[in-house]
Order: C-alpha cells, then sequence, then structure tokens
C-alpha cells in the first residue's frame, strides 16, 4: 500500500494536470449525488477531503512539475 502511495504522489509531481482531471470527476459526482448508493457517498466523501488536501498542496505539485 505504501508503494503505492508512493507511486501515485509521484505520478502527481510528474503529471500535475491529473490533479485538475481528478477535480473534474468530483465535481460530476458531486453533481448527481442524489443517484449514489450509499456505498458511493462514502467514497465521494473520502475522495472531497483527498480532494481539498490537493488543493492546499496544488501550487507545490505543480511548481515542482517546472522545476
Amino acid at each position: 500500500m505504501a508503494t503505492l502511495l508512493h507511486d501515485d504522489l509521484e505520478d502527481l509531481f510528474a503529471i500535475p494536470w491529473l490533479v485538475d482531471d481528478f477535480c473534474e470527476l468530483m465535481q460530476g459526482l458531486e453533481d448527481r449525488s442524489g443517484e449514489l448508493t450509499l456505498l458511493q457517498h462514502g467514497f465521494l466523501n473520502q475522495a472531497n477531503m483527498f480532494e481539498r488536501f490537493l488543493w492546499f498542496d496544488l501550487p507545490f505539485i505543480k511548481s515542482s512539475g517546472e522545476a
């Protein structure tokens, strides 16, 4: 699990637009929140927490991709 997380974070540094794509996907889920199952709502809540983390670190992630 730690290796997967490390690889995923490396991808974010190498390809910063993945953050923007993730945020677009999250917006799509939120727009359809009335149609989601309880399990999907749980996923949406966890993903929203991760999205907030990404937004706080987005400037750092994007600047690292340019360096």
